[in-house]
């Protein structure tokens, strides 16, 4: 045999070996991937019946803390909370009375003679308007979801609550990525994401990265989905925010899943279901049990597929998830078409087909198209009627103005009228003054030359009667002689 052949024959020896060392540890890991889902699935059930009796104690508390208080806005707030809390536990219809009541005593405090107190129940009016279209959207609603959105977001502008606005055009662009609506989805979350980085909210922009993140996966850029993911886990981290980081490995799982890296996406969605369970979000749990089942349906691994994807459509079913539960019947009819089960893959994809259309019907996205044509006509009548009314407030400041300026003339007319008349007054008076004193001047001045007549008179007299100096002198020098 050549030297060739036997290096041949030695290096094919070697891969057998390195293979079967392969088999060996590939096994080994899945042996014990085993046993750690089945403890797992062992002790989910207990986990859950653990934050389920939390949370129950916490609406009781919350529910007990509502009665007999007075309709304010501490009030509102209370009852807000109730509606998450509901709306956490799947109980959507009741979370939506408890939503409910509370837009009722916002709107009442709308009328409020204190300035602040309206304030606060409009901005209050606004978060209910988010909440209720939060359990719209769950449920697949999109026209009611779209409709309090944009409700919640006319609300947040007039106040110019720019946190209000941001999460308003976040939850709008959920709603249009369902739809598939994606451009006008990018809008808006990038308009959401430019008031996040303008107020520092991390919390939000995390969550824009996360939208985003997920517009890329549908459009299968996985690599500039991945980018926002990390960006918005490593802010989510940072915050601590729980059910946030859980988001996160939930998507980045999907996107593993997508691209055939099933260790990595199991890695992720377990992180993620953890956590879920950490913060007694059913909703998200449902979304996870569906995730992990797919993944292992990817893998071939139908018994534990159909354990997680069961269980996925009952929690989908109790918290009245309308997309989880379309997930699921998908998963279940890939399911049953993998082992033969032709008839109910059939059946499972009629109920999968059935949801999809409702969710993304005709008369749904003409409601969705009329809602958001809404909002920008009354957006446009809005901008028009302030920009009205602003002139008119310029034209009024003007009027004013003017009326100022002629009452100004007025009084100073009035006052030179005033001084007009005081100073031909008091011309009259010295004219008079100066003709009184002219009377008495001439009077004075015919006293004097009567006077002066009469002295006169007198002298030419006193002159007549008594000699002159010189024939007084010239009769004593006679007599001298």
């Amino acid at each position: 045999m050549s030297t060739k052949c036997l290096r041949g024959q030695v290096s094919r020896n070697t891969d057998k070996r390195f293979n079967f060392i392969k088999i060996l540890v590939i096994g080994g890991a899945f042996f014990w991937l085993k046993i750690v889902m089945r403890i797992l699935s062992a002790f989910i059930p207990l986990l859950l019946n653990l934050f389920v009796s939390a949370q129950t104690t916490r609406i009781d508390s919350l529910k007990k803390n509502i009665e007999g208080r007075a309709n304010d806005t501490n009030k509102i707030n209370t009852l807000l909370y109730l509606g998450k809390e509901l709306r956490n536990t799947g109980n959507y219809d009741t979370a939506v009375q408890y939503i409910s009541a509370a837009e009722n005593i916002a709107l009442a405090l709308q009328n409020s003679p204190n300035e602040i107190i309206r304030t606060a129940a409009t901005r209050d009016l606004g978060k209910a308007y988010n909440s209720k279209g939060i359990i719209y959207w769950y449920r697949g609603n999109y026209p009611l979801a779209l409709k309090n959105y944009y409700s919640a977001l006319q609300i947040n502008e007039k106040l110019g609550y720019k946190k209000g606005i941001a999460a308003a055009y976040n939850n709008l662009g959920l709603v249009y990525t369902d739809q598939k609506n994606y451009p006008l989805a990018i809008k808006n979350y990038d308009v959401s994401l430019k008031l996040y980085q303008e107020l520092n909210d991390k919390k939000g922009i995390a969550a824009s990265y996360n939208n985003l993140g997920n517009i890329y996966k549908n459009k299968g850029d996985f690599e500039p989905a991945l980018k926002n993911h990390f960006e918005a886990l490593k802010l989510r981290l940072e915050t601590g925010d729980k059910m946030g980081v859980a988001t996160s490995y939930n998507n980045i799982g999907l996107i593993c899943w997508m691209r055939g890296k099933y260790e990595e996406a199991l890695k992720n969605h377990f992180e993620s279901f953890k956590l879920k369970k950490e913060v007694g979000d059913k909703q998200g749990l449902a979304g996870s049990y569906n995730n992990i089942g797919m993944v292992y349906l990817a893998m071939k691994k139908p018994a534990e597929a159909k354990k997680f994807l069961v269980q996925g459509l009952a929690l989908s079913h109790e918290v009245g998830s309308v997309d989880y539960t379309k997930e699921s019947y998908l998963g279940l009819s890939r399911l049953d078409s993998m082992t033969g089960n032709w008839k109910e893959s059939f059946n499972f994809y009629k109920l999968y087909i059935t949801l999809r259309d409702s969710m993304l019907n005709e008369e749904n996205t003409k409601a969705s198209v009329r809602l958001e044509m809404n909002y920008e006509f009354d957006k446009k009548e809005a901008a028009t009627k302030m920009e009205q009314e602003k002139k008119e407030a310029v034209a009024a400041a003007e009027r004013k103005k003017q009326r100022m300026v002629l009452i100004l003339i007025c009084c100073v007319l009035v006052l030179v009228g005033f001084f007009a008349i005081f100073a031909y007054r008091s011309y009259l008076q010295k004219q008079k003054a100066n003709e009184a004193i002219t009377g008495q001047k001439s009077v004075i001045e015919e006293k004097q030359k009567e006077i002066l007549d009469s002295i006169r008179y007198a002298l030419r007299i006193q002159t007549a009667l008594i000699p002159s100096e010189k024939f007084i002198e010239k009769i004593i020098t006679r007599l001298k002689s």
